[in-house]
């Protein structure tokens, strides 16, 4: 059952790792969103850690979950959604297997499935076997508690449990929509991605944003009460649950090609994600230091009093001196992310990539003969649109430096899956392929 923290502040003995793919930070209650959104996650995180400037590595769904489950950021060399991992790469799941933890997984994504992504390596069960390009996230959670039941009492466990409820197309059907319907339909879309077009009950499309945007809702609040039945099979005084997203969503903040989808860029709607820690010993806080979700793994490694694997295994940074109210070791942290860019530039080495502080962001975004940098100031500008780099020539030119720095070293190179007809149709329909 849901049992929260009391004065438990021994080492949790088990982990759920859930991620929520597709889920903005600021369509959560947790975050200020008005809308009830997320009254499982609002109830977790009232007595845990909200980190509320996390970002993602990467804003494609398989790059991104394989830094979350190495530890490293694009030097594992996935870059995209039909990449492999690497085999000398080791994952969380394959650490905490050595280390005698029961190991399992439950994914409800088609990027996400067994034998295509390396991050099903070191679990016991890693299921994804479901028909289409989804499962719904019901089934998944049912899964998942199904595999929490079949365990002894005295073992210890790692869940992984992976959402893809709110991924384009959305649905939003049923009561859940029926909490979001908004009076007004919004702005007319100029742009509407083939495969996120939906219809009304006449069969007309719709083509206004609160049309979308209401089933967006609609599909996190689902995907919400899923993960609600599954902190309700776990007592939490023995348990870490850390809750994340793999990225965001464009809803209509950029071109109008890059409507209601993402991969497409480094912007904060799609890089600045839900980062959520509920463990036994750690006092409830709100932290506004740069993290990022490429320090999962070391986190609860320490959390978990498990031993990091040797050597240079890891490039990231354990928040657990943060956690534990050491703050002035990040007031300075900055966080880098990347999204391949070669659908914009047909160069498959090359990458959109920012550098963020709390105040600044420098994107980067390589060019066939010239290269682009721009500077915002988040503080007079949090949407990103004005350029203030020939203003701030000292602070441009020193996280430009920063950034070349992060992406100049050297990584492995991932493996492109061969794809199957079939598997091109279905990358299509949810958006990953042209």
């Amino acid at each position: 059952m849901f049992v929260a923290c009391g004065a438990e502040t021994s080492a949790p003995r088990n982990l759920l790792l859930v991620s929520l793919d597709t889920t903005r930070l600021d369509h959560l209650s947790t975050y200020g969103y008005p809308r009830p959104t997320a009254p499982h996650l609002d109830r977790l995180a009232h007595d845990g850690v909200v980190f509320r400037n996390a970002l993602s590595q990467w804003t494609a769904t398989n790059p991104s979950h394989t830094s979350m489950f190495t530890g490293l950021p694009h030097v594992h060399g996935v870059g995209t959604n039909t990449a492999r991992l690497p085999e000398e790469l080791l994952t969380l799941a394959e650490i905490l297997s050595s280390a005698g933890l029961r190991t399992g997984a439950f994914v409800s994504g088609y990027t996400m499935r067994s034998g295509k992504t390396g991050i099903d390596r070191g679990f016991d069960v890693y299921d994804s076997h479901f028909d289409g390009t989804r499962r719904d996230g019901r089934k998944t959670g049912e899964l998942a508690i199904e595999w929490l039941e079949s365990l002894q009492s005295d073992e210890r466990w790692f869940l992984f449990l992976h959402l893809y409820d709110a991924h384009g197309p959305y649905r939003g059907d049923g009561r859940y929509l029926d909490l979001f319907r908004s009076e007004e339909r919004g702005p007319r879309l100029k742009y509407i991605p083939e495969y996120q077009l939906r219809h009304d009950d006449t069969g007309r499309p719709l083509r206004h944003l609160n049309d979308y945007i209401d089933r967006y809702d609609a599909e996190i609040r689902y995907q919400d009460e899923v993960m609600g039945d599954v902190l309700a099979a776990l007592d939490l005084s023995r348990t870490l649950v850390v809750v994340v997203a793999d990225h965001g969503e464009t809803l209509d903040e950029r071109s109008k090609s890059k409507n209601l989808s993402h991969a497409t860029g480094v912007h904060d709607e799609q890089i600045r994600i839900p980062f959520v820690v509920h463990s036994p010993g750690i006092e409830p806080a709100s932290y506004r230091e740069v993290v990022e979700t490429v320090d999962i793994l070391p986190t609860v490694l320490e959390l978990l009093e498990i031993a990091p694997p040797s050597g240079d295994a890891i490039q990231a940074e354990s928040l657990v001196p943060l956690l534990r109210g050491r703050r002035q070791e990040r007031l300075d942290s900055l966080g880098f992310s990347a999204v391949w860019a070669r659908q914009h530039w047909q160069d498959k080495d090359r990458s959109i990539q920012s550098v963020r502080s709390r105040r600044w962001k420098l994107v980067f975004y390589p060019g066939i003969e010239a290269d682009r940098v721009r500077l915002f100031d988040l503080a007079e500008d949090p949407g990103e649109h004005v350029d203030v780099g020939d203003g701030n020539p000292e602070i441009r030119d020193r996280l430009l430096a920063e950034l070349e720095a992060w992406h100049g070293t050297n990584g492995a190179r991932a493996e492109e899956v061969d794809l199957t007809p079939e598997e091109i149709e279905n990358l299509k329909a949810l958006g990953y392929l042209n």
